[in-house]
């Protein structure tokens, strides 16, 4: 890029030449290298931007194999990092819905979290979960309209409340199963 352009006229222009000399003063200067790339990108930071993504738009296609390759290769650390990502997410939400670090079903006291749900308090949960999008970003994000908006409970208990209060997204045959 430019910067290593410019960054080879300076050492150019202070007698570093020959690549061994500018070699050991890149060794021997690299706090002072650093600092001056961080000041540089602080000051140059939207051309670095343009330059970078005209650089993407002339060599899309090889950009664009690369990133393929590298989820291929990388494949289960990269699902190790979301579900990490996903993980934090729902303990987080956990903690703003519950108020505290304890984490229970509301109604029979059930801790595991494999077990524990989003309960939405009124129902109507699948029409309103379409307008959140990421629903653990949107607790995070909403803290006290979640507290008023859901519960948390275990699967049995919300698949329980949901049968007795009739709350099914779609239409079910519960009065087939029921007669």
């Amino acid at each position: 890029m430019k910067i290593y352009k410019q960054q080879t006229i300076l050492y150019n222009t202070m007698g570093y030449t020959k690549p061994e000399t500018l070699r050991a003063y890149k060794q021997s200067h690299k706090a002072e290298i650093r600092v001056w790339e961080n000041e540089y990108r602080k000051r140059n930071r939207d051309r670095i931007l343009v330059i970078k993504h005209r650089e993407y738009y002339k060599n899309r296609e090889r950009y664009k194999q690369g990133s393929k390759e590298y989820r291929v290769k990388h494949k289960e650390r990269l699902n190790a990092y979301k579900r990490n990502i996903i993980e934090s997410l729902y303990i987080y939400a956990l903690d703003i819905i519950c108020q505290s670090q304890e984490h229970r079903c509301k109604l029979c006291g059930e801790s595991d979290l494999r077990c524990l749900q989003f309960d939405y308090i009124n129902g109507n949960g699948r029409n309103e979960a379409r307008s959140y999008g990421r629903l653990y970003v949107w607790i995070r994000n909403n803290p006290e309209q979640a507290r008023q908006k859901f519960q948390i409970l275990c699967c049995n208990c919300n698949w329980r409340k949901r049968w007795i209060n009739n709350e099914f997204g779609r239409k079910t045959k519960r009065e087939v199963i029921v007669k």
